[in-house]
């Protein structure tokens, strides 16, 4: 199985892959031991030195030569087991995942919950959340600068190559999973209690297949939405438009209000509102044609018209600003899809 995981959607997640946003978490803490790290190889190729800002890996992995502890060493120990110690990337860290799997779990609200009394659970947790939660903090991610726009654009280039992503998803996917199992089996929810007064409860187990639906859903949906822009044709050109459009609206609303406020003649106030009915209608068709070409293609199940926009936007700031190409949003969508898939599996087998 391939181990893959987020950064954006994030970062994003990107905000998200990269994201990311928000992520402030409150769970219980876990009694359990930390669980040993899958081994990976590092990618084949590594990112395109000359991208902007590009970051180096500073970890090494172990080589095809290491040597396996002997018996004198374990016993010496006084443990005849490996060390169970983490690799982990110098700039993702591990503590990125461990603040993205808290802040999911802050954000899943179970059905029939003090923050949601409806009889369906909830993930509320989007791109924007994401982006605007690592807006705030960098927790987990490190490239050693103080100014934070400076520090995400610098993250963003480091981690937005096909390679790179490739490389984080296999070296962190299983562990995201594991991360996630070991904080769910401990977080609290509040329930309405039989004496009128809230209580806290631990989730149970049918919570926590829940929330690894949901979150495996999420993760498809993102993954199918982020492969359709890297695939599209013309998307850049699209973004545009919808966002001529948009000034365009802006304008017309500002040449209103400002005839009606110098009470300009009546013929002119009449002409400035007939502009802003057809840029409406403009910009609306626009907007639409610009979410239908990324439904028609990816089909998401729960991510709204405001959600793909957001995520619109944020592809294309990113094409326009640093460069990103459509293979890198296309291998982004490739590895969420497999990570929710992931996600999706070890949640049905959770007992």
């Amino acid at each position: 199985m391939k181990k893959s995981v987020v950064i954006i959607g994030s970062i994003l997640v990107v905000g998200a892959i990269a994201a990311a946003v928000t992520f402030f978490i409150h769970t219980s803490p876990s009694q359990k031991a930390e669980t040993p790290h899958i081994a990976v190889r590092p990618p084949e190729q590594k990112p395109d030195p000359a991208s902007t800002e590009q970051l180096e890996l500073t970890f090494q992995p172990p080589g095809p030569n290491a040597a396996e502890p002997s018996a004198s060493a374990a016993n010496q120990t006084g443990t005849d087991s490996v060390s169970t110690a983490k690799e982990e990337d110098s700039h993702v860290t591990l503590g990125f995942f461990d603040d993205l799997v808290a802040l999911a779990l802050a954000n899943y609200q179970p059905a029939h919950s003090v923050a949601n009394p409806s009889p369906r659970s909830r993930l509320d947790l989007s791109v924007k959340t994401l982006n605007m939660h690592y807006g705030l903090s960098l927790e987990g991610l490190n490239d050693g600068r103080e100014d934070m726009p400076s520090a995400r654009q610098a993250i963003l280039s480091y981690i937005l190559t096909p390679n790179m992503l490739d490389f984080l998803f296999d070296l962190y996917g299983h562990e995201c999973i594991l991360k996630a199992q070991e904080k769910a089996s401990t977080t609290v929810k509040r329930f309405p209690g039989d004496s009128g007064e809230a209580e806290s409860r631990l989730m149970t187990l049918e919570q926590q297949k829940d929330f690894f639906r949901l979150t495996a859903q999420k993760l498809q949906d993102l993954g199918k939405i982020f492969k359709a822009i890297g695939t599209m044709d013309q998307f850049s050109a699209k973004v545009e438009k919808y966002l001529k459009l948009r000034i365009e609206l802006n304008n017309a609303y500002y040449t209103f209000w400002g005839l009606n406020d110098s009470n300009a003649e009546q013929a002119e106030v009449d002409r400035a509102a007939s502009a802003i009915k057809s840029n409406i209608l403009a910009f609306d068709q626009s907007k639409k044609a610009l979410v239908a070409s990324i439904v028609n293609t990816a089909h998401p199940e729960m991510t709204g018209e405001g959600d793909i926009l957001y995520i619109a936007k944020w592809a294309f700031r990113r094409e326009t600003d640093q460069s990103t190409s459509p293979k890198t949003f296309e291998a982004l969508g490739t590895n969420l899809i497999t990570l929710g898939d992931d996600f999706s599996r070890h949640g049905n087998e959770l007992d």
